[in-house]
């Protein structure tokens, strides 16, 4: 909640993906009735995690990026296990 009168900006972006806490979370928006001539697809989608995991592997969770698109809540979820922790030469 923002008191009345703040600025705000308003973003188009169906699909969030971020890092926390060395784990991958997708966050899935239903389409805008302006993208319904072409709204972004599950391959989308898997474009981004591929490329969000290219230099941090961790197993990809899937079943839960697609549950995430077939549910578009806009909720973050976690879609992999924790990445492991690299073991120090000292």
């Amino acid at each position: 909640m923002v008191p009345v009168d703040t600025r705000v900006t308003i973003v188009n972006q169906p699909f969030k993906l971020g890092w926390q806490d060395g784990r991958l979370w997708v966050e899935v928006h239903p389409a805008l009735k302006e993208d319904v001539v072409e709204p972004p697809t599950l391959t989308d989608l898997t474009r981004l995690v591929v490329e969000a995991t290219r230099e941090t592997l961790v197993p990809v969770d899937w079943s839960a990026v697609q549950r995430a698109f077939g549910e578009s809540r806009g909720v973050p979820v976690a879609v992999s296990q924790k990445q492991p922790a690299v073991a120090s030469d000292t």
